[in-house]
């Protein structure tokens, strides 16, 4: 569940859940989710940024060995690309079923620029006119990450700069937003390995750990504290 979820947001996914079949319920904060399946080590005692630009929110976050510590989250996510990338590719050649694919073959600048020329031709689409029409949710990502980065204390934050940034979600898959985050931190960032999957991965790893250990049914204390904007 996003870091930023409000109380009824987060009743109504335990109703959605139990009435599914569910015997219990546990919400895990997904950016913990997310680090755990980007394979970050929570038991080294160093803060770890995770960005996790999902569908609807990028949820950015530092997560320790007491789980998530500091959050901070904008309602911009794939949907809000994807839209403000559609007017820009017009009536270009592209197939409107997946345009996501569009959005991962332009990018929103950066080092996507490149690969935008030259596939131009090919696409009928106007890379300029993309990478512009994302540029407010694109600074709206890098915002939020710098907004958090600057907000942490004082070792949290050199443990940050030391490991870098991991994007997660299938947002990291837009080339151009992992050099929009660096140059607005001017920390190093890079893409997790199978970014769109972290979630998943770091879910499925929770619950195995949990039937070793038998701590379940789990408390919500999984998802620790939130702090930070």
């Amino acid at each position: 569940m996003p870091s930023d979820a409000c109380s009824a947001e987060r009743q109504a996914l335990r109703a959605a859940v139990a009435s599914a079949g569910a015997a219990d319920v546990t919400l895990l904060a997904e950016p913990v989710a997310a680090a755990i399946g980007a394979g970050a080590d929570l038991a080294s005692g160093f803060a770890q940024m995770v960005v996790d630009v999902g569908e609807g929110v990028t949820d950015a976050s530092v997560v320790d060995q007491r789980g998530l510590v500091a959050s901070a989250a904008v309602r911009v996510g794939c949907a809000t690309l994807r839209a403000g990338g559609a007017p820009a590719r017009g009536r270009a050649r592209v197939d409107a079923a997946r345009p996501s694919a569009s959005l991962r073959t332009h990018g929103v600048g950066g080092d996507a620029v490149g690969v935008a020329a030259r596939r131009d031709g090919a696409t009928g689409v106007d890379a300029g006119a993309v990478h512009a029409a994302l540029a407010a949710s694109t600074a709206a990502i890098a915002a939020c990450v710098a907004g958090l980065l600057r907000g942490l204390d004082d070792r949290a934050a050199c443990q940050v700069i030391d490991g870098g940034i991991v994007l997660t979600g299938g947002g990291a898959l837009l080339p151009g937003l992992r050099a929009v985050i660096e140059d607005a931190t001017q920390v190093a960032t890079r893409v997790a390995d199978d970014p769109l999957n972290a979630v998943i991965r770091g879910a499925s790893a929770v619950l195995r750990e949990a039937a070793r250990v038998g701590a379940w049914p789990m408390s919500d204390d999984v998802r620790a504290t939130r702090s930070g904007p």
